[in-house]
């Protein structure tokens, strides 16, 4: 389960409709997954349901995430074990995981990306 978390700081000035920044999002989270050897647009956040059988429920590539956390303006925190980073989308399987980022790893990279449209893009 997902569950989103509000922050303190300001809000983005002249918050951007989904997708408005699509180029700049995707340029900011490559140059910050080059070093894993990984693109934003082929690593995907999974969700299932439980941990026992799971089925998957959400799976979104990061730039989807990334856009997403500009319109919402916050960044999304995920429940431990029932989320995870994969090479292919909708599936929780571990040969597709994708060992080198954690999803604490997202999130900071989702705050950054936030950090840099609020003090950089929207002027």
């Amino acid at each position: 389960m997902n569950m989103i978390e509000k922050n303190d700081v300001p809000a983005v000035k002249g918050k951007a409709p989904a997708g408005a920044f699509n180029a700049q999002v995707r340029d900011f989270l490559n140059e910050r997954l080059k070093h894993h050897g990984a693109h934003c647009e082929q690593l995907y956040i999974t969700t299932v349901h439980s941990v026992i059988e799971p089925k998957v429920t959400h799976s979104q590539d990061l730039l989807a995430l990334g856009n997403d956390t500009l319109e919402w303006e916050t960044v999304q925190t995920h429940t431990h074990g029932l989320v995870g980073i994969f090479s292919k989308h909708g599936t929780f399987e571990d040969e597709h995981r994708f060992s080198k980022l954690s999803f604490y790893d997202v999130e900071k990279l989702m705050q950054d990306l936030l950090d840099e449209a609020r003090h950089k893009w929207f002027d």
